[in-house]
């Protein structure tokens, strides 16, 4: 039963290949999505036993990543094809994008700042106002998350978190430049974020913001090697370090949250089970609530539910009970989980043909923006953000988060206020063979 979604991705990831051909990045958005979602059918088979929504579920999954493939093929294709017609007497007007490294280092150091002001907003807010105490805080993380999750800040502070928020996301693409091109003191710089970044996920108890910044980060550094042999390299020296590196990370969210006396286990057991279940629980989750629930037709949402956010807070809609009620846990094996891919909200939308539907226009979308080489700051943070969501996809659903929306059209709007000093470009002329 597991080769049909193994094959399907194989052919999947042979296809992409040939069809990008020279604009062919080995990171490319729809590759590192097939990767994951590899890796998460490999794990499911060997950690779940075969039920009776067990193909159903592979099917639907397996046939929405395909069509999510066709979109981003024939946006592509459509794309270049005009490129390619609009280029006159074979010659090619090329630009190569050389960045103001002193400028860039001041936007790594303000990003360092910024983070070192969210640390301290988060140490007032969690630990001061809602946990008292460092001691309560580590004896009942669990307690102080739900008052995190559930509680009601000032206005001032939800502004102050996602003004820095939405700037911190775009500064990881300015890191990601900055440790590329050698700038001075990287390693500090980046160890320094790594830090920061790790210290508000453990205030905020948050596993997903601080993998969200390993994944941007490692996409970006990716889009900017441009030849396939050094991802390659690239890649076997940092795939080790960032799994050993998230092993650690979810280590000591594993003790804060007290999973030996919560689960009766020794904490690594613990904390290998739940990074398997994280990577395909969402897999049999997803098989399981579909054979037990019929899709009402929400007709969007769901799949855009950051719209109904904006509507509901404007008055113009009612959608507070979504807004504010999260998804059920659900049992899967030995655990539970509530986290059901990003295919749920498709299904509950438009049932079996959302699965197809909505992937199929998000790969249009992301076909679209795709380059092999992205020559400004705007494109690149397009791509690390995009990329990053959809690998997510086998987790949950990000785009039902505004911050992930609107982070790509902030990426637009800081090309325009920074392009005069961000660049120092150089143009020459190509001729094509």
């Amino acid at each position: 039963m597991i080769a049909l979604p193994i094959s399907i991705i194989i052919v999947i990831i042979f296809l992409n290949k040939k069809i990008l051909s020279t604009k062919y990045q080995l990171f490319n958005p729809i590759t590192i999505c097939m990767l994951i979602w590899l890796f998460a059918f490999i794990c499911h088979s060997l950690y779940f036993s075969v039920e009776d929504y067990t193909l159903y579920s592979y099917l639907m999954i397996s046939s929405g990543l395909l069509f999510l493939s066709f979109g981003f093929w024939i946006s592509f294709l459509f794309k270049n094809n005009r490129k390619s017609n609009s280029i006159n007497n074979n010659i090619e007007r090329q630009h190569i994008t050389n960045y103001n490294m002193k400028f860039i280092c001041i936007i790594v150091v303000l990003l360092l700042i910024i983070e070192i002001i969210r640390v301290l907003l988060y140490y007032n807010y969690v630990i001061k106002e809602l946990a008292g105490s460092f001691d309560f805080f580590f004896k009942n993380e669990t307690e102080v998350r739900n008052r995190y999750l559930y509680g009601s800040p000032s206005l001032l502070y939800s502004i102050l978190e996602f003004v820095m928020n939405i700037n911190i996301m775009v500064g990881y693409i300015f890191l990601g430049i900055y440790v590329v091109k050698k700038g001075k003191f990287r390693f500090a710089f980046l160890l320094l974020c790594i830090v920061l970044e790790l210290f508000s996920a453990i205030l905020t108890m948050s596993k997903l913001s601080f993998i969200m910044f390993i994944i941007v980060l490692l996409v970006t550094i990716f889009s900017l090697h441009s030849t396939r042999k050094s991802q390659k390299r690239l890649f076997y020296i940092l795939t080790p370090i960032v799994i050993l590196g998230i092993y650690i990370f979810l280590m000591i969210i594993g003790n804060l949250r007290n999973y030996e006396t919560i689960y009766d286990d020794g904490l690594r057991n613990i904390v290998v089970d739940k990074m398997i279940i994280y990577f395909c629980g969402g897999i049999e989750s997803f098989g399981k609530f579909v054979s037990s629930n019929n899709s009402p037709m929400d007709f969007g949402t769901h799949t855009f539910v950051f719209l109904v956010r904006i509507f509901t807070r404007l008055g113009l809609y009612d959608g507070k009970e979504l807004v504010m009620h999260g998804q059920d846990f659900i049992a899967i094996g030995d655990s539970q989980t509530n986290v059901y891919t990003m295919f749920r909200a498709f299904y509950l939308d438009f049932s079996f043909i959302g699965c197809l539907l909505i992937p199929f226009l998000i790969g249009i979308i992301i076909g679209f923006l795709y380059e092999k080489e992205y020559k400004s700051i705007s494109m690149l943070i397009v791509n690390s953000w995009l990329s990053a969501t959809l690998a997510m996809g086998f987790f949950t659903y990000l785009w039902s988060y505004s911050i992930y929306i609107l982070v790509i059209f902030y990426g637009f709007f800081v090309n325009f206020l920074l392009k005069k000093y961000v660049y120092l470009e150089a143009t020459k002329w190509k001729f094509l063979l």
